[in-house]
């Protein structure tokens, strides 16, 4: 039975990807002049992103060292390079859907296209590697990070919002990962190997589900209104995804604990859009740090519960269940009434959208929800999906940390650093928005090439503690990156709409932190199995520090020239 759910998730997101998409090809088409720019800068992003997957493929040949177990993580990884790339080339279709919808089944189906894709993806990556996926998995989740970092984060660095299609397929794809890599950790043994693919099943059972639900939905008489109609999509979604969990708990698994989890998660999705629907009623930064204080108690209550419940698994799978809230939230980002930037800059405004005449969930207003509640239920995720990563490197590095006290100082070290290092990287975006902003192939390739360099940057900085200060640096790092998450989350609620002058707010910490958690978690064992000297670790420290303050001194140089 297990290679059959494992079919069906290949089945399930091939033909949901592909309705999905044609649905999208029916919505609103960008401008022509966007669609020029889209296409040169995307294409140069997608060729980016193919030359990096082939680097890494031909290194992966190596038969001894980090490919050493049979390469799969760096065949996983080729999948994943390669599946980013077809990601890429259709995320600028499905944002444009996303963003501009006049009708609210174009917006909420679309948004279900990159949930389809990486149930795909995880499934092919499962199927192929169907006695030991883990590496390859690791390897998946890898590259759709580097996939989802380019593309994201070279559109914010080009003066162009970021992809919010990218980004919850990136996610998704790594939560859908994650639980697959737990859940053959939980039950290891190859007589339980049918619990090995649950995590597809409920993922392709809430993608199922909110289809049905958006079609339903869309044919009544709130299709004009975004905001209740979201209620009724997820609500109706999340009432299907928790009775066939509870189905599935019953006739399948044998076990409760399988819908427990399912509830816990749908219910800490809701009280975290809930929650973000009564900032956007009456918006001030009070209650958007309160609300943001609140939703990240919320997921960390529900990270909790679920971890009784089923250890790390339940985390990881309550991850993919919560998506059954999480993707229809994107339905919701349909163009708002007024001039938006575009039209701001050429002095007229657009026509009116019907998506944006009534003003949202309730009482709230349609654009603050649109800004507001897609942005912070994608960190919560998210957030959760950290967590479990971090489970992972526990669980592949026990020997190395066990008995471990937090009161260890490299461990706090490593905890500050993961903390601050995602904003650090984030402010380089917006250092490299400020040069490379404006037309020109050559601007273009300086924004590809320094977005390259911060998410190389991320990826090297869990690798850089291990080789000066050991696993518990490392172990303090993963500790401290959903700390960084959580603080966004809070700070993002603060603002009021998706200002796109400030990259801080439009562009999402998410991608850069689980980038650097799913590579501590992958990548620290190579190093920690070679005994490197003091000298060697001494030299890494003084030109990871001198690399910094040569970033430090160059941005600020920048900076100053501009102001003058």
């Amino acid at each position: 039975m297990d290679v059959g759910l494992e079919w069906l998730g290949v089945g399930v997101g091939l033909l949901g990807g592909v309705v999905s998409y044609m649905v999208a090809c029916y919505g609103p088409r960008p401008s022509a002049e966007s669609q020029v720019s889209n296409r040169r800068l995307v294409y140069s992003i997608v060729a980016m992103t193919a030359v990096l997957t082939l680097a890494v493929w031909l290194v992966s040949s190596m038969k001894e060292g980090l490919f050493s177990a049979g390469q799969s993580m760096g065949i996983g990884f080729a999948i994943g390079g390669a599946l980013g790339i077809v990601a890429q080339l259709l995320s600028v279709r499905l944002d444009s859907v996303i963003r501009e919808a006049t009708e609210t089944r174009s917006a909420f189906i679309s948004a279900l296209c990159p949930g389809f894709l990486g149930l795909l993806g995880v499934s092919v990556v499962k199927r192929v590697f169907h006695g030991y996926p883990q590496e390859a998995l690791m390897g998946f989740a890898m590259a759709v990070l580097m996939s989802g970092i380019l593309l994201c984060y070279i559109r914010v660095a080009r003066g162009e919002r970021h992809s919010h299609a990218i980004e919850s397929w990136a996610i998704f794809s790594v939560s859908l990962s994650v639980a697959v890599v737990l859940a053959v950790m939980h039950f290891d043994s190859v007589q339980l190997r049918i619990w090995w693919s649950i995590p597809l099943l409920i993922a392709s059972t809430l993608l199922v589900a909110g289809y049905v639900a958006a079609e339903i939905c869309s044919a009544t008489s709130m299709r004009n209104r975004p905001g209740a109609l979201y209620v009724l999509v997820g609500t109706i979604s999340a009432i299907i995804t928790i009775g066939m969990a509870a189905l599935y708990s019953w006739r399948l698994v044998q076990t409760w604990q399988l819908l427990f989890v399912v509830i816990g998660a749908v219910a800490a999705a809701a009280i975290v859009a809930w929650t973000i629907a009564g900032t956007a009623r009456r918006f001030d930064r009070s209650s958007g740090l309160e609300a943001g204080a609140v939703a990240v108690i919320v997921v960390l209550a529900g990270y909790v519960g679920m971890f009784k419940l089923w250890g790390g698994l339940g985390a990881a799978v309550g991850a993919t269940a919560a998506w059954s809230l999480i993707l229809p939230s994107l339905g919701v980002m349909s163009r708002r009434d007024g001039p938006d930037d575009e039209d701001s800059k050429a002095g007229t405004e657009p026509p009116p959208n019907p998506l944006r005449n009534e003003g949202g969930m309730g009482r709230c207003s349609g654009w603050r929800l649109a800004d507001l509640l897609p942005a912070a239920m994608l960190g919560s995720v998210a957030l959760l999906v950290s967590l479990a990563v971090f489970r992972i490197f526990l669980e592949k590095y026990r020997s190395d940390v066990g008995g471990l006290d937090v009161r260890i100082h490299y461990t706090y070290v490593g905890a500050v650093v993961g903390a601050v290092v995602p904003f650090l990287l984030l402010s380089a975006i917006g250092r490299i928005r400020s040069f490379a902003a404006g037309p020109g192939f050559a601007r273009d390739l300086c924004a590809m090439v320094c977005v390259g360099l911060v998410g190389l940057a991320a990826a090297a900085a869990p690798v850089v503690l291990c080789l000066v200060w050991g696993t518990r640096a490392a172990l303090g790092l993963v500790y401290g990156l959903p700390l960084a998450l959580a603080f966004w989350i809070m700070y993002r609620l603060t603002n009021s709409r998706d200002d796109t002058d400030d990259p801080v707010i439009c562009c999402p910490v998410s991608l850069l932190v689980l980038g650097s958690g799913v590579t501590a978690a992958q990548m620290v064992g190579f190093f920690t199995a070679r005994d490197f000297s003091r000298t060697t670790s001494v030299t890494v420290l003084a030109v990871s520090v001198g690399l910094v303050a040569l970033w430090v001194a160059l941005s600020s140089l920048t900076s100053r020239k501009q102001t003058q």
